[in-house]
């Protein structure tokens, strides 16, 4: 995205929390706590500001390792949620993208400090500042704490927001928002399109989304998994759909140094499964082709496990290659 306004300042940031509206959702009020109703106060709109109402909210699984506290110390109480799709309720006075009644969507990160080298060149996401995530974050002026999507609406900068298509269904599309760009951004950067052989590691909500896109995108597709029930459930005429071939662990010498591109989407993968697959294991049996690339794109609930911060954006992860 190109932010083309500057940050708002300490004086407009008190103005807006003054009147702010009362919301209804469900937070943890500790670490560990189940999800309980719980309302809290929405900053009254800014003149850069849209107000959401949300329809959907998908389930990440960040939320839970978040309200569990299992990726370092968080904020408490903690509203969860940044796969957002909703319907434009309101806008503010300067508002040029988006009117009432659009349908929009917000993912993982509602502000940034717009001034940095990273925010200057259109890479919000990897703020060097502050990034301001959809919850369990601070805004801008470093004291108010965020609130994400398990809530009835949200007010966020159109700079951060996004436009969803009317052809798409809100329930299937708002997962796009965190798990579809942790896929979409590593496949795109590596350049998984035709002529190309990737594999799939895991098909959780990370790896069903990588099998969809990869295929999209032109790729030659193998889906890698260990478990056997997998391979029994769904069988691989259900994965011939999609372009794709389903291979359990017994099965990867058939894929022995033909893999261009692995995307890891187990948890752990990076300390576990990139060694495996990419030919320093020993199960694997080297699955990678000269000059292959694996790529870790799961971060698991261990706080050592890497920058959870930003892992809807796991295209600069660590990697392992063949040469």
């Amino acid at each position: 995205m190109s932010v083309d306004q500057v940050s708002v300042g300490a004086d407009q940031f008190a103005r807006s929390k003054v009147s702010g509206k009362t919301t209804n959702g469900y937070g943890a009020l500790t670490a560990k706590a189940k999800l309980a109703p719980f309302s809290f106060e929405r900053r009254q709109p800014r003149e850069h500001d849209v107000v959401i109402d949300i329809e959907y909210c998908g389930i990440c699984h960040s939320d839970i390792h978040q309200a569990r506290e299992e990726w370092g110390e968080a904020i408490f109480p903690m509203v969860p949620g940044h796969e957002i799709v909703g319907t434009v309720k309101a806008v503010g006075s300067k508002v040029k993208k988006f009117k009432v009644g659009d349908r929009a969507g917000v993912g993982c990160f509602v502000d940034s400090c717009r001034t940095c080298p990273e925010c200057r060149r259109g890479l919000e996401q990897y703020c060097s500042v502050l990034t301001s995530w959809t919850y369990n974050g601070r805004e801008q002026d470093e004291t108010t704490p965020t609130y994400g999507g398990y809530s009835e609406n949200v007010v966020v900068d159109e700079n951060y927001v996004l436009r969803m298509p009317e052809n798409l269904a809100a329930d299937g599309s708002a997962p796009l928002l965190c798990a579809g760009i942790t896929l979409y951004s590593p496949l795109k950067h590596w350049q998984a399109g035709p002529g190309k052989k990737v594999a799939i590691v895991g098909l959780g909500g990370l790896g069903h989304m990588g099998v969809k896109l990869a295929h999209a995108l032109g790729a030659e597709v193998t889906v890698l998994t260990g478990s056997g029930s997998l391979l029994r459930d769904l069988g691989s005429g259900n994965f011939r759909q999609v372009g794709a071939t389903l291979r359990s662990n017994h099965q990867y010498g058939f894929c022995r140094h033909k893999l261009e591109r692995i995307f890891e989407t187990v948890e752990g993968g990076r300390r576990h499964g990139g060694r495996r697959h990419s030919g320093e294991g020993e199960r694997g049996g080297g699955l990678l082709h000269r000059n292959g690339t694996a790529k870790s794109c799961g971060v698991g609930n261990r706080r050592d496990s890497g920058d959870a911060g930003n892992a809807g954006f796991l295209r600069q992860a660590q990697h392992c290659q063949r040469c």
